[in-house]
Protein backbone atom coordinates (compact mmCIF):
# COMPACT_ATOMS: atom_id res chain seq x y z
CA UNK A 1 0.00 0.00 0.00
CA UNK A 2 1.29 3.36 -1.00
CA UNK A 3 -0.67 6.41 0.15
CA UNK A 4 -3.70 4.20 0.83
CA UNK A 5 -3.71 2.71 -2.69
CA UNK A 6 -2.92 -0.81 -3.84
CA UNK A 7 -0.04 -1.22 -6.25
CA UNK A 8 -1.44 -2.02 -9.77
CA UNK A 9 1.25 -4.67 -10.35
CA UNK A 10 0.02 -6.49 -7.24
CA UNK A 11 -3.52 -6.49 -8.63
CA UNK A 12 -2.28 -7.75 -12.01
CA UNK A 13 -0.29 -10.52 -10.30
CA UNK A 14 -3.34 -11.59 -8.25
CA UNK A 15 -5.50 -11.69 -11.38
CA UNK A 16 -2.83 -13.74 -13.16
CA UNK A 17 -2.61 -16.27 -10.33
CA UNK A 18 -6.41 -16.56 -10.15
CA UNK A 19 -6.60 -17.04 -13.93
CA UNK A 20 -3.95 -19.75 -13.85
CA UNK A 21 -5.74 -21.54 -11.00
CA UNK A 22 -9.04 -21.41 -12.90
CA UNK A 23 -7.40 -22.70 -16.09
CA UNK A 24 -5.70 -25.51 -14.17
CA UNK A 25 -9.02 -26.46 -12.54
CA UNK A 26 -10.73 -26.47 -15.93
CA UNK A 27 -8.07 -28.73 -17.45
CA UNK A 28 -8.25 -31.13 -14.48
CA UNK A 29 -12.05 -31.20 -14.69
CA UNK A 30 -12.06 -31.89 -18.42
CA UNK A 31 -9.44 -34.61 -18.03
CA UNK A 32 -11.48 -36.23 -15.24
CA UNK A 33 -14.62 -36.06 -17.37
CA UNK A 34 -12.83 -37.64 -20.35
CA UNK A 35 -10.74 -40.33 -18.66
CA UNK A 36 -12.93 -41.30 -15.67
CA UNK A 37 -16.53 -40.04 -15.72
CA UNK A 38 -17.52 -41.21 -19.23
CA UNK A 39 -16.21 -44.78 -18.84
CA UNK A 40 -17.74 -45.05 -15.34
CA UNK A 41 -21.10 -43.90 -16.73
CA UNK A 42 -20.93 -46.59 -19.43
CA UNK A 43 -20.12 -49.18 -16.78
CA UNK A 44 -22.98 -47.95 -14.61
CA UNK A 45 -25.41 -48.33 -17.49
CA UNK A 46 -24.09 -51.84 -18.20
CA UNK A 47 -24.57 -52.74 -14.53
CA UNK A 48 -28.20 -51.62 -14.53
CA UNK A 49 -28.94 -53.30 -17.87
CA UNK A 50 -27.55 -56.61 -16.59
CA UNK A 51 -29.23 -56.24 -13.20
CA UNK A 52 -32.58 -56.12 -14.97
CA UNK A 53 -32.29 -59.70 -16.19
CA UNK A 54 -30.00 -61.30 -13.63
CA UNK A 55 -27.63 -60.42 -10.85
CA UNK A 56 -24.74 -58.21 -11.83
CA UNK A 57 -21.46 -57.66 -10.08
CA UNK A 58 -20.13 -54.31 -8.94
CA UNK A 59 -17.17 -54.99 -11.24
CA UNK A 60 -19.41 -54.05 -14.16
CA UNK A 61 -19.01 -50.42 -13.09
CA UNK A 62 -15.51 -50.59 -14.57
CA UNK A 63 -16.71 -52.09 -17.86
CA UNK A 64 -16.10 -48.80 -19.66
CA UNK A 65 -12.37 -49.08 -18.97
CA UNK A 66 -12.07 -52.37 -20.86
CA UNK A 67 -11.69 -52.93 -24.58
CA UNK A 68 -12.54 -49.76 -26.48
CA UNK A 69 -11.67 -47.45 -23.56
CA UNK A 70 -10.45 -44.38 -25.47
CA UNK A 71 -13.14 -44.72 -28.12
CA UNK A 72 -15.90 -44.91 -25.48
CA UNK A 73 -14.38 -42.09 -23.43
CA UNK A 74 -14.19 -39.89 -26.52
CA UNK A 75 -17.77 -40.74 -27.49
CA UNK A 76 -19.10 -39.76 -24.07
CA UNK A 77 -16.96 -36.63 -23.91
CA UNK A 78 -18.08 -35.45 -27.37
CA UNK A 79 -21.72 -36.18 -26.56
CA UNK A 80 -21.44 -34.05 -23.41
CA UNK A 81 -19.58 -31.33 -25.33
CA UNK A 82 -22.16 -31.22 -28.14
CA UNK A 83 -24.98 -31.11 -25.57
CA UNK A 84 -23.27 -28.20 -23.83
CA UNK A 85 -22.89 -26.39 -27.15
CA UNK A 86 -26.59 -26.90 -27.89
CA UNK A 87 -27.31 -25.47 -24.43
CA UNK A 88 -25.44 -22.30 -25.36
CA UNK A 89 -28.10 -21.55 -27.98
CA UNK A 90 -30.83 -21.49 -25.36
CA UNK A 91 -31.84 -23.77 -22.52
CA UNK A 92 -34.59 -25.56 -24.46
CA UNK A 93 -32.40 -26.84 -27.35
CA UNK A 94 -29.93 -28.15 -24.77
CA UNK A 95 -32.68 -30.03 -22.94
CA UNK A 96 -34.01 -31.46 -26.20
CA UNK A 97 -30.54 -32.66 -27.27
CA UNK A 98 -29.78 -34.10 -23.84
CA UNK A 99 -33.00 -36.11 -24.08
CA UNK A 100 -32.27 -37.10 -27.68
CA UNK A 101 -28.81 -38.36 -26.76
CA UNK A 102 -29.73 -39.80 -23.35
CA UNK A 103 -29.47 -43.34 -24.70
CA UNK A 104 -25.84 -43.02 -25.87
CA UNK A 105 -24.24 -44.55 -22.73
CA UNK A 106 -26.65 -47.49 -22.88
CA UNK A 107 -25.87 -48.09 -26.55
CA UNK A 108 -22.13 -47.96 -25.83
CA UNK A 109 -22.59 -50.30 -22.86
CA UNK A 110 -24.26 -52.88 -25.07
CA UNK A 111 -22.13 -52.27 -28.17
CA UNK A 112 -18.58 -51.40 -27.06
CA UNK A 113 -17.25 -51.10 -30.61
CA UNK A 114 -19.88 -48.59 -31.70
CA UNK A 115 -18.69 -45.11 -32.63
CA UNK A 116 -19.98 -42.11 -30.75
CA UNK A 117 -21.47 -40.65 -33.90
CA UNK A 118 -23.42 -43.84 -34.60
CA UNK A 119 -24.58 -44.02 -30.97
CA UNK A 120 -25.87 -40.43 -31.17
CA UNK A 121 -27.68 -41.24 -34.44
CA UNK A 122 -29.32 -44.34 -32.95
CA UNK A 123 -30.22 -42.46 -29.78
CA UNK A 124 -31.85 -39.75 -31.91
CA UNK A 125 -33.89 -42.41 -33.70
CA UNK A 126 -34.83 -44.23 -30.49
CA UNK A 127 -36.07 -41.09 -28.76
CA UNK A 128 -37.98 -39.75 -31.78
CA UNK A 129 -41.50 -39.16 -30.50
CA UNK A 130 -40.54 -40.08 -26.91
CA UNK A 131 -38.64 -36.99 -25.74
CA UNK A 132 -41.67 -35.62 -23.90
CA UNK A 133 -42.15 -38.98 -22.18
CA UNK A 134 -38.50 -38.97 -21.09
CA UNK A 135 -38.82 -35.38 -19.87
CA UNK A 136 -41.89 -36.25 -17.78
CA UNK A 137 -40.14 -39.36 -16.48
CA UNK A 138 -37.23 -37.22 -15.28
CA UNK A 139 -39.62 -34.66 -13.77
CA UNK A 140 -41.41 -37.42 -11.86
CA UNK A 141 -38.24 -37.88 -9.82
CA UNK A 142 -38.07 -34.25 -8.70
CA UNK A 143 -39.63 -35.04 -5.32
CA UNK A 144 -37.17 -37.87 -4.77
CA UNK A 145 -34.25 -35.59 -5.59
CA UNK A 146 -35.56 -33.02 -3.10
CA UNK A 147 -35.75 -35.77 -0.49
CA UNK A 148 -32.13 -36.61 -1.27
CA UNK A 149 -31.13 -32.98 -0.77
CA UNK A 150 -32.99 -32.72 2.53
CA UNK A 151 -31.34 -35.92 3.78
CA UNK A 152 -27.85 -34.71 2.79
CA UNK A 153 -27.92 -37.28 -0.06
CA UNK A 154 -28.24 -40.25 2.29
CA UNK A 155 -31.55 -41.18 0.64
CA UNK A 156 -29.91 -40.58 -2.75
CA UNK A 157 -27.04 -42.95 -2.16
CA UNK A 158 -29.08 -45.80 -0.74
CA UNK A 159 -32.36 -45.52 -2.58
CA UNK A 160 -33.11 -42.65 -4.95
CA UNK A 161 -30.13 -42.88 -7.32
CA UNK A 162 -30.33 -46.68 -7.78
CA UNK A 163 -34.10 -46.42 -8.26
CA UNK A 164 -33.67 -43.59 -10.78
CA UNK A 165 -30.95 -45.39 -12.75
CA UNK A 166 -32.92 -48.66 -12.82
CA UNK A 167 -35.95 -46.74 -14.12
CA UNK A 168 -33.85 -45.14 -16.87
CA UNK A 169 -32.50 -48.58 -17.82
CA UNK A 170 -36.11 -49.80 -18.16
CA UNK A 171 -36.89 -46.79 -20.33
CA UNK A 172 -33.92 -47.69 -22.55
CA UNK A 173 -35.16 -51.27 -22.89
CA UNK A 174 -38.61 -49.98 -23.84
CA UNK A 175 -37.15 -47.59 -26.43
CA UNK A 176 -34.86 -50.27 -27.82
CA UNK A 177 -37.68 -52.73 -28.31
CA UNK A 178 -39.84 -50.17 -30.16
Amino acid sequence: LMNGQVDPTLIAAAIGVASMAAAFGLVIGLAFNFFVYGPIKIGQMRYFLESRESGSSVGQLFYGFKGEYIKNAAAMFLTDLFTALWSLLFIIPGIVKSLAWSQVPYLLAENPGMSGKRARELSDQMTMGHKWDLFVLNLSFLGWFLLSGISFNIAGIFYVNPYYQATLAEAYRFLREN
